[in-house]
């Protein structure tokens, strides 16, 4: 079976602000964290780019770290947003951060399901990334 990697929307393409640093992360790491952010849903590019951007504004402003504390975020539009990346320490677990990806779902799930469409994007990858974690 032929697993293709997820559309993963690009820094630029959501409109990152720039880190204030970057500590670089040692990988491959033997854990994945999932997450979710505990805010809106989001269904639109459009609108999960905001959210992206909204979560990097608290995560920098409020939390005082220096980006974003996920590796990606996947939202309701069936795209997978990027983070900080692959090779660059994330917030988003203490005492975990350093040997893991946080992959954070973008909504609010402590009472209800994920929906399946980001479920099915971890699903692809997942498996794409236990096989090119760290070398993309």
């Amino acid at each position: 079976m032929l697993l293709r990697c997820p559309h993963i929307v690009s820094l630029r393409q959501w409109g990152a602000g720039p880190p204030k640093s970057r500590v670089p992360l040692r990988t491959p790491v033997p854990y994945i964290i999932l997450h979710h952010t505990a805010g809106n849903r989001c269904y639109t590019q459009a609108s999960c780019s905001r959210q992206v951007g909204g979560i990097q504004n608290y995560h920098m402003n409020y939390q005082c770290w220096p980006d974003t504390g996920y590796t990606f975020l996947v939202g309701g539009d069936g795209r997978v947003y990027k983070g900080r990346g692959w090779r660059t320490r994330r917030a988003h677990a203490r005492n975990w951060s350093h040997k893991s990806l946080g992959i954070s779902f973008m909504g609010s799930f402590s009472n209800t399901w994920v929906p399946s469409v980001q479920i099915s994007l971890l699903g692809l990858p997942g498996a794409w990334l236990k096989r090119n974690n760290g070398s993309s």
